[in-house]
């Protein structure tokens, strides 16, 4: 039914919480870890950082979802962010589906694809990624940033 959602629209409904689930981060966190908000550099940082699991964009919301295995969603605890596990579904894209389209805005797609099928995220990883981000902010927030003078 995907392949035929995904032939039809380009965009499909999957379930989380069997074969994977998505750890929903603001798009402002994943910007702010890539120091950019350009759509080519912030992809070149997460698949830095990730090493080849699967992350979509809904440009609209402004948010990333991160695909992790499901049983990660348990023990989800990054703030500012969910994870989605059972009782959740989410919007995929059609592999190799462009993030540029001439004709129409792009809503959702991948910032970074699955190097494989079934290929996720490592939880840890996404957690740490999101964790630098927080602490920095923190840091700026308490004066820590500020340059003496």
């Amino acid at each position: 039914m995907a392949w035929t959602q995904w032939a039809g629209h380009g965009v499909t409904m999957l379930r989380c919480g069997h074969e994977f689930g998505a750890a929903r981060v603001p798009g402002d966190l994943v910007k702010a870890a890539a120091g950019s908000e350009d759509p080519a550099d912030v992809a070149g940082c997460l698949d830095t950082a990730l090493i080849g699991g699967g992350v979509l964009v809904d440009t609209q919301r402004d948010r990333y979802y991160f695909l992790v295995p499901p049983g990660a969603c348990l023990r989800w605890n990054m703030p500012e962010t969910r994870c989605l596990g059972e009782g959740w579904h989410i919007g995929v894209p059609r592999p190799g589906l462009p993030s540029v389209d001439r004709d129409r805005p792009v809503r959702l797609f991948w910032a970074l694809e699955m190097y494989a099928p079934g290929a996720l995220c490592v939880p840890g990883a996404v957690m740490q990624l999101v964790a630098r981000v927080i602490a920095r902010q923190d840091h700026a927030v308490s004066g820590g940033g500020a340059a003496g003078g």
